[in-house]
């Protein structure tokens, strides 16, 4: 957990710690051990504040600088696109033909989400 971001995030949406403990169903004290590192948040209640704060867990939790969360009915972006693209090129020159095939078959599944 990025307790540092949690905070401001929290603070960007002009919460207090009180509003967000209610909402996870955790006391003040816990919530504060969150964003002062102190404590692991469940992902029960990670989930609860992706939502209400409309921002990526990976951002939240650190590995991850994009706020932008994604569902699974977003098509894929043309840089997605490019990216699955050039994996392509480069697993033709170190894979059997038939894990090429399997590759082939799920850049078409994904071409076609697209």
């Amino acid at each position: 957990m990025n307790g540092s971001r949690l905070k401001e995030l929290r603070q960007n949406k002009e919460c207090k710690i009180s509003d967000l403990s209610e909402l996870l169903g955790v006391s003040v004290r816990t919530y504060q051990s969150y964003e002062r590192e102190e404590r692991d948040i469940s992902t029960d209640n990670l989930a609860k504040l992706v939502n209400y704060l409309n921002v990526s867990s990976d951002y939240i939790i650190g590995v991850s600088d994009s706020k932008k969360r994604f569902t699974a009915n977003e098509p894929l972006s043309t840089d997605v696109s490019q990216l699955r693209d050039s994996v392509l090129q480069a697993v033709v020159k170190i894979t059997s033909p038939q894990s090429l095939k399997l590759l082939a078959e799920y850049a078409e599944y994904l071409a076609c989400k697209e």
